[in-house]
């Protein structure tokens, strides 16, 4: 699991664990996409994904992603 953009281009799928349920899935560049579009809500699945990855590293834990290649997860720290 990663927040890391550089990890998260590379992977096929990427999904957003909230509560341990997935609630945004797709790849990096078409959720950072759908979170950029205008009109897009602040509690859009996009838009949440969008605070994961753009947050530093003082803030709070965010909501776990999962990169996957396939159907294998793609642990923090390693590559895909």
């Amino acid at each position: 699991m990663t927040a890391s953009p550089l990890v998260l281009e590379q992977v096929d799928e990427v999904l957003l664990l909230e509560g341990g349920r997935v609630t945004a899935r797709g790849t990096h560049r078409d959720l950072v996409a759908r979170g950029h579009a205008e009109g897009v809500a602040p509690d859009d699945d996009a838009a949440r994904y969008l605070r994961v990855v753009g947050r530093s590293l003082d803030d709070a834990p965010p909501p776990v992603l999962a990169a996957t290649t396939g159907t294998t997860p793609v642990p923090e720290g390693e590559h895909a």
